[in-house]
């Protein structure tokens, strides 16, 4: 009788436990992510089929006894696991956004995503395991590095046209600087040899004078409008014959 009742008890006891696990394996079935189980050594208690296909293998039970240490690099393991101790000694239940990189069963990488939730698991050696639910970011990182590399070469490039512009603008500065000088020098030598000079647009018959020639007429610089019957105006009547 006492048999019976211990048994019984132990049954009492463990019925929860075991509902739990059910809903647990009936989760994993379901989810379209990668879902484990591992007990606090890194062995594999259960896991899905779309686990056992991300990491290579035909079937969940080619996983099953198995130590994550087999599928994961040794940096990756390490940060899982050190996730894992911060979750027990913090008191939370639930670590998320954990990234890691996977070795495939043909060698080959992939790079996940993962969270990890601390269960009660009775196949466990401390009656509790980690459920690691993943999914696969590999290209989602690759799409990132390749952003990343795009929006480098688009500042290289902005920085080159910066730098194209501004060559730019100090060679035009210093275009209109040597400009600048070589008309002032130009002013200097008319009013010095009481000289002037003039040009006439022929498309437009404008007309334009240099400072020169304004002093020898007698004008201010740009005052009258210089027209065609205002320069015969100016020449003696005598000279009409030599300015034609």
């Amino acid at each position: 009788v006492s048999d019976v009742t211990l048994e019984q008890h132990e049954s009492e006891r463990t019925a929860p436990l075991g509902d739990s696990e059910e809903r647990y394996r009936m989760l994993l079935a379901m989810s379209p992510y990668g879902i484990s189980v591992v007990d606090n050594t890194g062995r594999f208690l259960a896991c899905n089929e779309q686990c056992a296909h991300m990491h290579g293998y035909g079937h969940s039970t080619e996983m099953i006894g198995r130590n994550a240490d087999e599928f994961y690099t040794p940096e990756a393991y390490a940060g899982l696991f050190h996730e894992a101790a911060s979750v027990l000694q913090s008191g939370q239940d639930v670590a998320r956004d954990i990234e890691a990189v996977v070795c495939r069963r043909d060698g080959s990488v992939m790079e996940v995503e993962c969270s990890i939730a601390r269960v009660p698991w009775s196949g466990a050696p401390s009656a509790e395991a980690f459920v690691i639910n993943f999914r696969d970011i590999t290209k989602h990182k690759k799409f990132q590095a390749e952003l990343v590399q795009h929006r480098t070469h688009l500042e290289e490039l902005v920085q080159e046209r910066t730098r194209e512009l501004q060559a730019e603008i100090a060679e035009r500065a210093a275009a209109q600087a040597v400009l600048q000088r070589s008309e002032a020098g130009l002013k200097a030598a008319e009013r010095v040899a009481l000289m002037g000079s003039w040009e006439l647009d022929l498309v437009t018959h404008e007309y334009f004078w240099s400072d020169g020639i304004y002093r020898i007429f007698g004008l201010r610089a740009g005052d009258p409008l210089v027209t065609r019957k205002s320069i015969w105006n100016a020449v003696h009547p005598d000279d009409y014959s030599a300015v034609e």
